[in-house]
């Protein structure tokens, strides 16, 4: 259960990080600033992704005009990773507000250990004290 919690609130301080860096990124760089883009290195040419990075910060920063100035593929790329972005997050914070409200584990005896109890009559006070026993 620690661990799960652990889990879920390292998820949700890496989600909530994302935008704060990605906001950091200053989207008006000049085009012959230093690119992560191996094939702009290599060719110094724009590939088809270069630009998206700092479009999404332009977003960020609600620059709209420098979001379709930066790739023309913004428009259609943005609104899908925006969607895809909201859905992780809905569905890590749903994990989180439902393992809260999360009932206890139950602590009856499985039907299989209840059947061998009423199969064997002659060993039942060795099978009770196996069926007492705490699962791994």
């Amino acid at each position: 259960m620690a661990t799960r919690w652990l889990e879920i609130n390292i998820k949700l301080v890496l989600l909530a990080a994302i935008p704060l860096l990605l906001g950091r990124i200053n989207y008006q760089l000049q085009d012959n600033a230093f690119s992560f883009c191996l094939f702009k290195n290599i060719t110094g040419k724009n590939c088809y992704g270069c630009g998206l990075l700092r479009g999404i910060s332009a977003l960020l920063h609600a620059d709209f005009v420098a979001i379709v100035q930066l790739n023309h593929l913004n428009i259609i790329t943005i609104p899908m990773l925006v969607y895809l972005y909201l859905k992780q997050a809905v569905g890590i914070v749903y994990k989180a507000v439902r393992s809260i409200y999360k009932e206890p584990p139950s602590t009856k005896t499985d039907s299989s250990v209840n059947s061998c109890i009423n199969v064997l009559p002659d060993k039942q006070p060795i099978i009770r004290v196996i069926a007492s026993l705490p699962s791994l």
